[in-house]
């Protein structure tokens, strides 16, 4: 369980040292736990329950990510993009774009693995 929540719904975040979600992006991401989604909108300072696998769930994510891509993190706050060479973002293991995204910043099907984390660009998984 976390408290507080980012203004949005359906926006990629992970929790901080504090047990706070706190919205994820390219910068703030380097050596933070492991990402959530949550599925609807908390006010601040409520507690509620954040997705962190499954399929069905719902994540924010920029124009034109191709379906089955790998999806990183990216310079804007809680969402997701398939380009993983601008900004040296970090990969977002274990998370996949279903279908093609058409709508900058709007909320499409995403599906995560149990255990989904971020890794930083130039690390090997084997």
């Amino acid at each position: 369980m976390l408290i507080g929540a980012p203004d949005d719904i359906i926006m990629l975040a992970f929790m901080s040292a504090m047990i706070h979600m706190v919205p994820a992006t390219t910068t703030n991401t380097t050596g933070a736990n492991a990402p959530g989604w949550p599925q609807l909108a908390f006010a601040t300072q409520v507690y509620g329950w954040i997705a962190i696998a499954g399929k069905g769930l719902y994540g924010r994510q920029k124009d034109n990510v191709a379906a089955n891509a790998q999806l990183f993190t990216s310079a804007s706050v809680g969402i997701m993009t398939d380009a993983g060479s601008a900004g040296n973002p970090l990969a977002i293991l274990g998370v996949f774009a279903v279908a093609l995204s058409s709508g900058a910043g709007a909320a499409y099907e995403i599906m995560v693995i149990d255990g989904a984390k971020f890794v930083p660009k130039g690390i090997k998984i084997v």
